[in-house]
């Protein structure tokens, strides 16, 4: 028979949960569960990883689209095993982080896992071993975090500053070799230099897809340059209304720091007619109840449309752009001066106190500028000081915390960068692209750059090992990261020539061998092995963010304690099936 075609092994995760007709799935089980679902992960995203790795097709709703980005593929992931699904999810949060942090890295930080796992395994002989491996862990994370290092590697010249180049090889790496959407997006972020010709800011870049472009067989990119003192992300409430604001207009400004509904609504209204029509108001609101908004302002815009007045309250809530949504709301009442409306059941409106007269004007529909703000300096004061005394030294914090700084102080410039496609599926993994490409970028602004994926982390990890020296067990587990870092490249190598080629083992072996060492020569050569052209070329052309390399390491590190240290778990019982809830294993891995 082929062997294709003979029936494969089933193993039972539950079946201890059945037998025992308990939610539990004990440690053997529970590995094997877990195991399983890292595994197929791993296989699904070997294939997209290096500059030679190939695509996936991805398909939802009726729409197909060929990606190589390695967070899409594994969100498109779905397990209808109920554990399996959950064991994906908390891989997923780890993974979430690296992508919103440094845009990038999902299957470089998955399949780097899956390395560490298999050294570190090994070694855990013992339930000790487990133990003091964890622990290893967890200094090892503490110490690739510490900003300081950081700080102190880019005085002493062994990370570099960004500069425009090494700004669009990045942006180039980070966008898969699309050269029209990195010419775009350099375009858009607009950089600017110091005396020294490094990148200091980078204009924020407001992605909008549009989608309802026919006959469209490439993706097409635009941006222009947003007006404006204070620009904020906002979903307008009625789309029509919104886009009559092209023009800059002056209304009073209200700003509602919780979801506004009926019991609002009502203290603007007698009877259904507004009290104060004849001062116009926007109201932006943290959101908007929907049922008001069908119920009671629908029928009120009704009503202005059919006799062709002007609305005189319109209300736009906010969208979410980084952070959370009540820090927008204080960042945004600061620079305006405008004290924030409270949720009070019986408090009148205070046109006085809540609200001030601004020139604004909504662009494209989803961007609300403000026009001759003045910088919020004692607002912005109060988050130095905040970021001063955050002791945990979050790089993530300190990051939003930056971004915060700047606005209200009016230091950031904002870009509409719009993408044209036939194929809702395509636009939103583009979209994702452009923010992943903003996400690495602002990370080697405030972190710098080293040459070539994972060589400053390997360099890190060197240097850690180093300080246990006589430790010999915490020099194993770091010889073992050491060594995972290392055979990354055997996955590139086996993507660019899979398991036959017409080299000999032997020219194979130098020249993969020569690969590896020129990633890993010291800082302080000027060339390295350019893996994608195959030639000697200068190491500024193939950066990466110095934070990149230690958040992917980090978040391996964190899936393997997963991993190694799950015991057993307990479910939901509303999860508990009848017998037959079944996974597939290897039939011949026993």
């Amino acid at each position: 028979m082929d062997e294709r075609y003979e029936p494969k092994m089933c193993y039972d995760y539950t079946q201890y949960s059945h037998d025992n007709d308990v939610n539990v799935i004990p440690e053997k089980d529970y590995k094997r569960l877990v195991s399983d679902t890292f595994n197929t992960i791993c296989d699904t995203l070997r294939q997209t990883y290096g500059p030679y790795g190939s695509s996936v097709i991805i398909t939802s709703q009726n729409e197909t689209v060929v990606t190589k980005d390695g967070y899409n593929t594994f969100e498109a992931i779905t397990f209808s095993h109920n554990y399996k699904k959950l064991v994906y999810l908390a891989i997923q949060e780890i993974i979430t982080r690296v992508n919103e942090v440094v845009g990038d890295g999902t299957t470089t930080c998955i399949l780097l896992a899956e390395k560490m796992f298999k050294y570190l395994k090994d070694i855990a002989k013992t339930t000790d071993d487990e133990r003091n491996i964890k622990k290893i862990l967890e200094n090892i994370e503490h110490e690739l975090q510490k900003i300081n290092v950081i700080d102190d590697d880019i005085k002493s010249g062994k990370i570099n500053k960004l500069t425009k180049d090494t700004l669009y090889n990045i942006i180039r790496l980070a966008a898969n070799y699309d050269e029209t959407l990195t010419s775009n997006l350099v375009g858009a972020m607009d950089p600017t230099v110091d005396e020294n010709g490094f990148v200091t800011s980078v204009r924020n870049v407001c992605v909008q897809e549009n989608c309802n472009i026919a006959n469209l067989t490439d993706a097409e990119y635009s941006y222009e340059y947003l007006p404006g003192d204070y620009r904020v992300n906002i979903n307008p409430e009625n789309d029509t209304n919104a886009t009559q604001y092209i023009i800059p207009e002056t209304r009073r400004v209200m700003i509602c720091d919780h979801t506004f509904g009926a019991n609002d609504w009502a203290k603007f209204t007698n009877n259904g007619r507004i009290i104060r029509a004849d001062m116009p108001v926007i109201i932006v609101a943290e959101s908007i109840s929907r049922d008001f908004m069908d119920k009671q302002y629908g029928p009120y815009m009704n009503g202005f449309a059919s006799v062709g007045e002007s609305v005189p309250i319109m209300f736009v809530s906010l969208a979410r752009t980084g952070y959370t949504l009540s820090n927008e709301i204080k960042d945004l009442a600061a620079v305006l001066d405008i004290e924030p409306w409270t949720l009070d059941a019986f408090a009148p409106v205070d046109y006085d106190k809540y609200s001030k007269p601004y020139k604004f004007s909504i662009v494209k529909g989803n961007c609300l500028c403000f026009y001759d703000c003045k910088p919020a300096t004692a607002h912005a004061d109060a988050l130095k000081r905040e970021l001063e005394a955050d002791l945990r030294q979050s790089d993530v914090k300190r990051r939003i915390w930056k971004d915060r700084i700047s606005a209200c102080l009016l230091k950031n410039g904002d870009t509409y960068f719009q993408l044209k496609t036939s194929n809702p599926l395509q636009a939103k993994l583009l979209k994702d692209k452009v923010t992943d490409c903003c996400s690495i970028i602002t990370s080697a602004i405030n972190n710098g750059v080293v040459p070539n994926m994972l060589h400053y982390g390997h360099d890190r990890m060197v240097e850690l090992s180093n300080a246990f020296e006589g430790n010999e067990f915490a020099q194993t587990v770091c010889g073992g990261i050491t060594a995972a870092i290392e055979a990354m490249f055997d996955e590139i190598w086996h993507s660019k020539y899979g398991s036959t080629n017409d080299y000999t083992e032997d020219k194979k072996i130098d020249e993969r061998d020569s690969i590896k060492e020129s990633f890993y020569t010291s800082h302080n050569s000027d060339k390295s092995f350019d893996i994608v052209s195959e030639e000697m070329v200068d190491k500024s052309t193939l950066p990466t963010s110095a934070q990149y390399d230690l958040e992917v390491i980090v978040a391996g590190i964190s899936i393997v304690k997963y991993m190694l240290t799950s015991k057993s778990f307990i479910f939901e019982s509303t999860l508990l099936k009848h017998h037959g809830d079944k996974g597939h294993i290897d039939p011949y891995s026993y």
